[in-house]
């Protein structure tokens, strides 16, 4: 069925076939054309939102009559019940397709809490929709199973409209059918652990009525009842779209951390911990000319850096970083290791050296419909140093541990997919310090090409090229860079607690060390 009359008509005529009509035909009709839309363009619990958004005339007919409706005094509750769950489905249906494509709901800026629709002549969002008219309104936790917001990780919509006549029944066979799926309630008999759905976090309250816990509404439903012992963990929401599988518009993000690069936002209310050590170890360097110069001695710097990052809202990441500083002045024939003594050595020296403030947001995505500037995230980190003389100057014997001034960093972050098991990941920063001779800043650029062996490993390797400009002598510009590259692995020993180990090297640069780096991190995602 195609539509090229104007929407503006279209809506007049069904409003005038709506005064015609008995309030009960019309609302049987639209049961009747919504069950043949979900039927048409619902498969194997994803939506061909390709097909819609190409002929969208059905669609756009569904959302009119949504609008036009009349819910009276009339309306049973099963029929108010069901309209509103078809009502915001098709909805977050009509919010995709206007926006395709996209990766995720959460691309669109306000797509649950701005955004307006009309719904029986009221202006409402899908939140106010899901939370104030259902929710709210009919105190029915199986509604959660019926109202799909186009994630993967939401339950699944069904190939059919919800009808006043058969509502009970569906609900309770959604909820079971969730409850029971083993990729929705994850079942670890080994760990005596449940994984539930954020869904359960979420909406706790309306699980645990009249005394009960989350599993025991989660037992009534299950043909295998979770022991009370048990555990409760929850998993990370996938909010990838539930696309189709063949018009998936790019890559689905992996239900693991593998899917979180740099330029990856945090969901809501997400928290990311991250511990990284990183050894620098030199015993030569580059001079003027760029020529490696033996140093005639070891110069070993450890950072620890303790990263906190939580997912303050689904576009805005705020986090808080600490830096314990390290270094250890030795022989040129030391073990670079001999630095994790903290001690030792010619001359040694351990601080708490920085904190740092930094948030993340997809900048980009609030000014260009452009799918790559969308995709880039911009980090803007805020540093202060913290420990005491932290170059050295007031003391000759102390060594230089980290600059004593105030930094700011900006970074745009940027990656995607080149196969199925290739990915680059891409940086390009402004790292300013207000040194009393002048304003210093780095412009880094870094590539990482990334390799998923398996959905626990990925192998990497990082090139950088970061050059230094200004300062106090202004003509120096680019005689002070390094150039910077190695080989890296991370391991998923859990789905949410990943282990990373990183070797690099310095080949080029002019006035800068020609040393290596052994690094090793942790991260949990939780």
């Amino acid at each position: 069925m195609a539509y090229l009359i104007d929407p503006a008509f279209r809506a007049g005529v069904i409003a005038f076939i709506l005064f015609l009509l008995p309030g009960g035909a019309f609302a049987q009709d639209f049961f009747t054309d919504a069950d043949q839309f979900f039927r048409t363009l619902v498969r194997n619990d994803r939506v061909d939102y390709r097909s819609i958004s190409e002929q969208p005339a059905d669609l756009n007919l569904l959302i009119d009559r949504i609008a036009l409706t009349e819910v009276d005094d009339g309306w049973a509750d099963s029929e108010i019940k069901a309209f509103l769950i078809n009502a915001y489905n098709l909805l977050v249906i009509k919010g995709v397709v206007d926006n395709y494509p996209l990766k995720s709901p959460l691309d669109v800026k306000g797509f649950f809490d701005d955004k307006q629709h009309t719904v029986a002549g009221k202006r409402v969002s899908l939140n106010q929709l899901e939370k104030d008219w259902l929710l709210s309104e009919f105190e029915d936790p199986r509604l959660h199973f019926a109202l799909v917001c186009g994630a993967v990780s939401c339950p699944p919509l069904i190939p059919e409209a919800y009808t006043p006549a058969t509502l009970d029944e569906h609900l309770t066979r959604q909820t079971a059918r969730a409850i029971n799926d083993p990729e929705f309630t994850r079942i670890d008999s080994d760990q005596r652990v449940v994984r539930l759905s954020e869904i359960f976090n979420w909406y706790e309250d309306d699980f645990t009525g009249s005394g009960q816990t989350v599993v025991d509404f989660i037992n009534k439903y299950r043909t295998t009842p979770i022991p009370d012992e048990f555990t409760i963990e929850y998993y990370n929401y996938d909010w990838s779209l539930n696309a189709l599988g063949a018009n998936l518009p790019d890559r689905v993000e992996k239900d693991n951390l593998q899917s979180y690069t740099p330029s990856t936002l945090l969901q809501e209310r997400e928290i990311e911990f991250k511990l990284f050590n990183n050894l620098y170890s030199q015993n030569s360097y580059f001079d003027d000319d760029g020529d490696e110069i033996d140093e005639g001695k070891r110069s070993s710097y450890l950072s620890s850096i303790f990263s906190l990052l939580y997912g303050l809202h689904q576009e805005i990441n705020i986090g808080v970083d600490l830096y314990l500083k390290s270094v250890r002045i030795d022989e040129s024939n030391s073990s670079p290791f001999a630095a994790l003594g903290f001690g030792g050595g010619i001359a040694t020296r351990t601080d708490i050296a920085l904190v740092a403030a930094k948030v993340k947001t997809p900048l980009f995505r609030y000014f260009s419909s452009n799918p790559v500037l969308r995709d880039i995230t911009l980090q803007g980190t805020f540093v202060l140093p913290v420990g005491s003389d932290l170059e050295g100057t007031n003391d000759p014997g102390e060594p230089f541990l980290e600059y004593d001034d105030a930094q700011v960093w900006l970074q745009l972050l940027y990656d995607a997919e080149l196969s199925e098991s290739f990915l680059v990941y891409t940086e390009l920063g402004g790292f300013f310090r207000f040194d009393q001779t002048g304003t210093v800043f780095n412009t880094p650029v870094k590539v990482f090409l990334n390799y998923y062996l398996s959905s626990s490993s990925t192998f990497y390797i990082p090139f950088e090229v970061n050059p230094t400009w200004g300062g106090a002598d202004a003509a120096s510009t680019w005689k002070d860079y390094y150039v910077q590259t190695g080989l890296g692995a991370k391991y998923l020993l859990l789905p949410n607690f990943e282990i990373e180990a990183l070797y690099t090297v310095f080949p080029l640069g002019r006035i800068k060390g020609a040393g290596a780096t052994y690094n090793l991190g942790f991260r949990i995602l939780r």
